[in-house]
């Protein structure tokens, strides 16, 4: 039996393919973003420890 499972409701894009209860195969966007983010924005947080407005 083939699978394929498709992530692309959310802010990190995926999918994955199983076959007969197997990886066959796996992407996610990050993997293929493109060129790496300049300097000045490396090292911030993409996901924030807790949720906007919270303390």
């Amino acid at each position: 039996m083939k699978i394929l499972g498709i992530n692309a409701l959310f802010h990190d894009p995926a999918a994955a393919l199983l076959v007969d209860g197997h990886t066959a195969a796996a992407a996610a966007a990050a993997a293929s973003a493109g060129p790496p983010a300049p300097a000045s924005s490396r090292g911030r947080a993409s996901h924030p420890a807790r949720a906007p407005g919270t303390r």
